[in-house]
């Protein structure tokens, strides 16, 4: 749940972080917290891969454990929704740059704040947002170096910050997390 990381709050303070994170808020009205906003789809054909699209549509959860994107396509609706999605955008454009490095810029640059170090083991930590397969979701590291540069770009209620990576940093952590080769 999304409040596990948060021991700290009281009851009432969770209850509301969970109103806003699970998007209560978009079907029932509550004026004083504001609705989580899903991710920008405006260019997702550019950016994701059609058969990590095509998971996730039909079953959100198995995709990602914990997402509050709930399972509301018809089996019948996900491949026309893939299709679609699919046609928007294009590739990312963004530098080339070497994965050797990726892994020590993403410690350095703090995302091991969040997610569990590259190289170690952080099982039984609540506080770890997984990483799932970046090289199943992402087109290509270029789409996943651009998302680096500018997470709330489209993930507009996000929680990752903007790291200020350099394009060739960027483009390093994304060719380590996908393993595959910079275009």
């Amino acid at each position: 749940a999304a409040v596990e990381r948060f021991d700290s709050l009281d009851p009432a303070d969770a209850g509301r972080l969970l109103l806003a994170e699970l998007a209560c808020t978009a079907c029932h009205a509550e004026a004083s917290i504001p609705s989580k906003k899903g991710p920008v789809l405006a260019d997702a054909g550019g950016r994701l891969q059609a058969a990590w699209l095509t998971a996730g549509i039909a079953d959100p959860q198995a995709v990602k454990p914990g997402t509050t994107m709930p399972r509301t396509a018809a089996k019948e609706d996900v491949e026309p929704l893939v299709h679609y999605l699919m046609s928007l955008g294009k590739p990312a454009a963004f530098g080339s740059g070497a994965g050797p490095k990726g892994n020590e810029i993403f410690h350095q640059a703090g995302c091991v704040a969040c997610h569990a170090p590259l190289d170690g083991d952080a099982k039984g930590d609540k506080g770890v947002v997984p990483l799932g397969k970046p090289g199943e979701k992402w087109r290509d590291p270029a789409a996943l170096a651009a998302f680096l540069q500018d997470p709330l770009k489209w993930r507009p209620s996000g929680r990752m910050p903007k790291l200020n990576l350099t394009p060739q940093e960027a483009m390093a952590v994304a060719v380590r997390l996908t393993g595959q080769a910079a275009i």
